[in-house]
C-alpha cells in the first residue's frame, strides 16, 4: 500500500493524485451518507414487512449486493476508460454485475419457498380451526385468573424458527409445542425453540414402551378453537385435556412465549405463571 501512495504521488503527472483524492472521500462520504443508512433503512423493512423464513436471504443478498455494486461501480462508470485505447475496461460490466447478483437473488428468494415445503406439509390448511375463537379462550382464561401477560401480533409464520424471528426473540424462551403419542394416549410436550424431542426420553416420561410424533390428522380434532399448529401449551384441564410436559431447560426461564391459537400472535408471560396454572410435569426430553 505504501509502495502504491509512493507511486501515485512520485508520477503525480499521469497518476493525478488530486483526482483519486476526491475519488477516496466522495466514495467515503457516499457510503457513509448515502449507502449505509439506505441498506440499514431497507435492512429494517424487511425484517418488519418480510415473512420470517425470508428475512435472513433477503437481508444477505441485500449486503452481498451493496458489496459487489461498490466493489464494481469505478467499472460501471468507466473510470479510466480513454477512447483513444479500447483495451482499457473493454467489457459490459452492467451486465456482468447482473450476472453476478442474478443467482444471489435467486437463491435468496427460491430457497425459502423450498424450504417452506420441507417443513410444511403442501395440503396443511392453518385456518381449519378457529383460531381467533381459542385466542379469545385464552385471553379470557388469563385475565380471570389475573396472570400478568401480554399478546404480541407478528406476521404469519408456521415454524418455531420464524415465530422467534418474527418476535425478534430468543429461541430458548419460545415454546414449541409437539404433540406425541404413546399408543392411544396423546401428550403435549413443550420444549425451546430450537432443540428436538428425544423419543425415547418421552417415552420414559410418560411411561410408555415407545412414543412417537403424532401426525396432524391425529391431533387436529382435539383442538377445534385452535389454527392447526399453532395451540398453546395449556393443557391438563385448563383449556385442554391432554397432560403436559415442559422440558427441564425451558422451565429453567423467566418468561415464556408461545403461539396463541393463530398464526401471527403470540403471549408472553413468566414461566412461574404458567407452570402455576398448568401444573406441567418437569423433564428431560431433549
Amino acid at each position: 500500500m505504501g509502495f502504491g501512495v509512493y507511486g501515485l504521488i512520485d508520477n503525480a503527472n499521469r497518476t493525478h493524485p488530486d483526482q483519486w483524492i476526491r475519488w477516496f472521500l466522495g466514495a467515503a462520504f457516499v457510503h457513509d451518507l448515502l449507502v449505509a443508512p439506505a441498506l440499514i433503512g431497507l435492512g429494517r423493512l424487511a425484517a418488519a414487512r418480510l415473512p420470517g423464513r425470508y428475512r435472513a436471504p433477503v437481508q444477505s443478498a441485500m449486503v452481498i449486493s451493496a458489496i459487489v455494486t461498490a466493489v464494481t461501480l469505478p467499472f460501471l462508470l468507466g473510470l479510466g476508460r480513454r477512447e483513444d485505447n479500447p483495451t482499457l475496461l473493454p467489457n459490459d460490466y452492467g451486465r456482468g454485475l447482473i450476472l453476478v447478483l442474478g443467482p444471489v437473488w435467486a437463491v435468496a428468494l427460491l430457497v425459502p419457498l423450498r424450504w417452506r415445503r420441507e417443513t410444511r406439509p403442501s395440503d396443511r390448511q392453518p385456518a381449519e380451526g378457529d383460531g381467533m375463537e381459542g385466542k379469545s379462550k385464552l385471553e379470557k382464561y388469563l385475565r380471570d385468573n389475573k396472570v400478568p401477560h401480554q399478546f404480541h401480533h407478528h406476521p404469519e409464520a408456521f415454524t418455531a424458527q420464524e415465530v422467534a424471528a418474527a418476535e425478534h426473540i430468543p429461541g430458548r424462551i419460545l415454546a414449541k409445542v409437539v404433540i406425541v403419542a404413546a399408543g392411544d394416549d396423546k401428550a403435549m410436550v413443550v420444549v425451546p425453540a430450537p432443540e428436538q424431542i428425544d423419543l425415547t426420553k418421552v417415552a420414559g416420561a410418560v411411561g410408555a414402551s415407545e412414543a412417537r410424533i403424532a401426525s396432524e390428522e391425529e391431533f387436529r380434532s382435539l383442538f377445534p378453537d385452535s389454527d392447526t399448529g399453532a395451540m398453546p401449551p395449556f393443557g391438563n384441564g385448563t383449556m385442554y385435556d391432554l397432560p403436559v410436559y415442559v422440558d427441564d431447560a425451558l422451565a429453567q426461564q423467566d418468561e415464556i412465549v408461545f403461539d396463541a391459537c393463530t398464526h401471527t400472535d403470540t403471549v408472553h408471560m413468566a414461566y412461574r405463571d404458567f407452570e402455576r396454572l398448568v401444573q406441567p410435569s418437569v423433564v428431560d426430553v431433549t
